[in-house]
């Protein structure tokens, strides 16, 4: 398949290994945006470079070869990039895949011109082949893909834009804050945004720093909470209750978030007790995070059926009462003290 990974283009940037041409491809906006920036700063930035941008559904294979005709007055290179190249005709496409087809070899990145298509769809696998100007791109340059992530590759991409900040992040603090932001690049970048503002001139980035820069305190008090009660913990489990009602969290929220941990860790009990597989598969089957998970294996792991069981009852039960409005405070109290036996 003619597609690479980001990932390549990344390590070539890094390289200096300039293309002529690139073809962009797939869902993620932010990183085509992102290496688009990065090809522009290779290639000289504002001052050593001309930047032109036309979209696909205004170009015609006339215009394309227009541009790539024009001679810059001020720069000795320049950068011509073609948006929703998508929106390009069949028929223009073929002619504009020629066009490229016909322009000579790089020879070793020294060329006046940088062509960057940029497609916001991802081609399926049907339609990579009758993609003239990608193939032709392919033949002569790069032609990537910005597909939606992988967990790993997310991780990777926040300890990347940590590293280009001058900072460290430990693997374990990178997962946590893919955790708590989720997969989508524009959330994970504007918490890192925040992160790099308040750690200011400091040189790594903590899991307390991002307990404290990203507005999840409610979550992370209930993440203690289930922490304390698998502990069995009962002077924490009622004092981070507490804490969680007086900072306005919704007690039916509270108790769902219990019975739902208790769920989750009652599989991963199952799991490590049948052990038949690894504990990284269990984290995947029962969607624990490496930061947690350890954690709460190692917690569980002496407790027994019966204890879920009963439990999982009892909070099932408190649930049923809530809804029907019979629960106060004191009785989530007098429930976690029951839990913690």
């Amino acid at each position: 398949m003619p597609l690479i990974k980001f990932l390549e283009l990344d390590d070539r940037l890094k390289r200096k290994n300039l293309a002529r041409f690139y073809y962009f491809t797939g869902e993620e906006q932010l990183l085509q945006d992102e290496y688009l920036g990065r090809i522009f700063s290779a290639l000289g930035g504002p001052s050593g470079i001309e930047k032109e941008i036309i979209y696909g559904s205004e170009t015609n294979a006339d215009r394309f070869a227009n541009a790539m005709l024009s001679q810059s007055l001020f720069s000795a290179r320049r950068l011509l990039v073609i948006k929703e190249t998508n929106r390009i005709k069949q028929a223009q496409e073929k002619e504009i895949a020629g066009i490229i087809n016909d322009q000579p070899s790089d020879s070793g990145g020294e060329f006046n011109l940088c062509v960057v298509f940029l497609n916001p769809e991802r081609l399926r696998k049907d339609r990579i082949k009758g993609s003239g100007i990608m193939n032709a791109v392919a033949k002569s340059g790069d032609a990537v893909e910005f597909r939606q992530l992988y967990k790993n590759e997310i991780i990777k991409f926040i300890q990347n834009r940590i590293t280009l900040n001058d900072k460290r992040v430990a693997y374990q603090t990178a997962e946590y804050i893919h955790h708590i932001t989720g997969n989508n690049l524009f959330d994970i970048s504007n918490e890192l945004e925040k992160l790099f503002i308040y750690t200011g001139d400091k040189k790594e980035i903590t899991i307390s720093d991002v307990d404290v820069c990203s507005g999840y305190p409610k979550q992370e008090s209930i993440y203690q909470l289930l922490d304390a009660l698998i502990s069995r913990d009962r002077k924490s489990s009622i004092a981070l209750l507490n804490k969680l009602v007086a900072s306005g969290a919704n007690k039916s929220y509270v108790l769902i978030s219990v019975y739902r941990h208790y769920k989750r860790a009652f599989a991963a009990w199952a799991f490590l007790s049948d052990g038949s597989i690894t504990q990284e598969q269990i984290y995947r089957k029962v969607g624990l995070d490496r930061y947690h998970g350890p954690i709460l294996l190692k917690k569980i792991r002496n407790l027994t059926e019966s204890y879920f069981s009963e439990n999982l009852r009892r909070i099932y039960m408190a649930e049923l009462a809530l809804k029907s409005g019979r629960v106060v405070n004191s009785d989530l109290q007098a429930l976690f003290i029951e839990l913690c036996r």
